[in-house]
């Protein structure tokens, strides 16, 4: 069997990060990427800058999420097809959301509008999204949960029932139920 040799239609890099997870939406002629820090000593440091302390209890939300964690180490990018000066159509970071922890993985729903971000330290992150996106549009943060005990892994949607899944590093997979733009009861099952 011979195999052709894969084609490059598109080059994307990024200069100090590196990536995570990719998700393209062809037909919108736009892709969110996950990056995040490579060296590890400022990711030690933004962890011991970040890093909760017995006697702070303040619970991470989406009103203080700007106010509690300051050291960034890892972006949501969107990023769409533009006409350059040369009339050429090439991609072009339009939207970004900064991160304390290493983002690990996207999950999305058209139908829904939402755009889920799971995190190294077991939060979600989930986002309104508009569904005909230009660049006067922004993406809401509509949540945030801890509710893996470690790294998630995974997240993806059943647009029909409503429903997000998730499965953490801590051997869980749990269910959520998506009402009101918030993450509401949780159901879990622990894997072997």
């Amino acid at each position: 069997m011979i195999l052709e040799q894969p084609k490059c239609y598109e080059r994307i890099d990024h200069k100090q990060y590196g990536y995570r997870d990719v998700l393209i939406l062809e037909e919108k002629q736009m892709y969110f990427a996950l990056n995040s820090e490579m060296v590890v000593t400022n990711r030690l440091e933004s962890y011991l800058r970040n890093a909760k302390l017995p006697w702070k209890r303040e619970k991470l939300t989406v009103e203080n999420v700007d106010l509690i964690k300051k050291s960034k180490i890892s972006y949501l990018e969107l990023h769409q097809k533009q006409r350059d000066g040369l009339n050429k159509l090439v991609y072009t970071k339009v939207w970004e959301f900064g991160f304390h922890t290493q983002a690990i993985c996207i999950g999305y729903s058209e139908k829904l509008k939402k755009i889920a971000v799971g995190q190294d330290d077991g939060h979600i992150y989930l986002f309104d999204f508009p569904v005909d996106y230009d660049s006067d549009q922004t993406h809401k943060l509509s949540a945030i949960e801890k509710v893996h005990k470690r790294r998630v892994m995974r997240i993806w949607f059943c647009d029909e029932k409503m429903l997000m899944y998730s499965i953490g590093e801590d051997k869980y997979l749990k269910s959520f139920e998506l009402k009101s733009n918030q993450i509401q009861s949780c159901k879990s099952a622990r894997l072997h």
